[in-house]
Formats: structure tokens, C-alpha cells, sequence
């Protein structure tokens, strides 16, 4: 199971990649929902959702990623980077390191 902040969210992944991915809101898509007089779930709430049974974080969207502090801070002190490369961070899921 993934998660992705991607441009596409995930539907790429999905079609080439026969893999179905959960996305991850991006920082336009939280602000549209403040927009909106909507609540934002808190980060912890939503991280858990997602990182619970799941098995990769995949970020391709690296600049949004810098800049949802939590969620950069989260997945760097927590959990180890399985791979990157040129646009792309994934990390693994199943191993969380306190």
C-alpha cells in the first residue's frame, strides 16, 4: 500500500505502474479547504490515517513536501529514506525509528 504526494495524485503510479496510491493532500488542496470555512484535520490525526498499514511514502512534489513542515519533519526523524533519486524521495513505512 502507498501514499503519495505527487502532481498527479498517484494516477501515473497507477497506470504505468499497476499500483494504486493513496494521495496526500497537497498545500494548495489544505488551503482550498480552509477556503471553503472547512476544518483541516490535524496533522497528527491525518498522518496516522495514512502511515497506519501502509508501506511507502512516495514524494515527488519535493518543493510542497519543503514546504508541509510537518510532514517533512515527521518522515525525516521517523522513517528511513528507502530510495531517491532525481524528483523523487520514498520512504519506507513499515520501519519507524524513534
Amino acid at each position: 500500500k502507498i501514499v503519495v504526494l505527487s502532481q498527479d495524485y498517484g494516477y501515473r503510479l497507477s497506470y504505468f505502474g499497476w499500483r494504486y496510491a493513496i494521495p496526500w493532500k497537497g498545500t494548495e488542496d489544505l488551503r482550498f479547504i480552509e477556503l471553503r470555512d472547512s476544518e483541516v484535520d490535524p496533522f497528527s490525526e491525518r498522518f496516522a490515517e495514512f502511515a497506519t498499514g501502509y508501506d511507502f511514502f512516495i514524494i515527488t512534489r519535493l518543493k510542497d513536501f519543503r514546504r508541509q513542515t510537518n510532514l517533512y519533519d515527521e518522515l525525516n526523524n521517523h522513517y528511513p529514506i528507502m530510495k531517491e533519486g532525481g524528483g523523487y524521495v520514498i520512504f519506507n513505512l513499515r520501519e519507524r525509528q524513534d
